[in-house]
């Protein structure tokens, strides 16, 4: 008999996938580690195409997003961030909220 028929594949998928919709200890430990990280800094993206997915705001060309220890503060045409780094997004597309794109399916 086969070692890996499309049986035991799909099995094993499905097993797979029903176990990633629960939390595990391993999961929950990298979250509260998460949590206790230091900050992150402040810094606005200027001049890209923001994108916010925000039916009020709609899409933003040369738009800023400004950011402070991993939380997004502001996002517009005008935002003013005094002290922060800035990141030239020119011929760039920003898109706020948009984290961890390789757990996205």
């Amino acid at each position: 008999m086969c070692n890996l028929c499309r049986r035991h594949f799909i099995r094993g998928a499905a097993a797979f996938g029903a176990a990633s919709l629960f939390a595990t200890p391993r999961l929950a430990r990298a979250q509260s580690v998460a949590a206790g990280l230091p900050a992150r800094g402040e810094f606005v993206i200027r001049n890209g195409h923001v994108m916010t997915m925000d039916n009020a705001l709609g899409d933003i060309a040369g738009g800023v997003v400004h950011v402070r220890d991993v939380e997004i503060i502001a996002v517009g045409r005008e935002v003013s961030a005094p002290g922060a780094q800035v990141i030239d997004a020119t011929d760039m597309i920003v898109l706020p909220g948009l984290i961890e794109t390789h757990w996205h399916m």
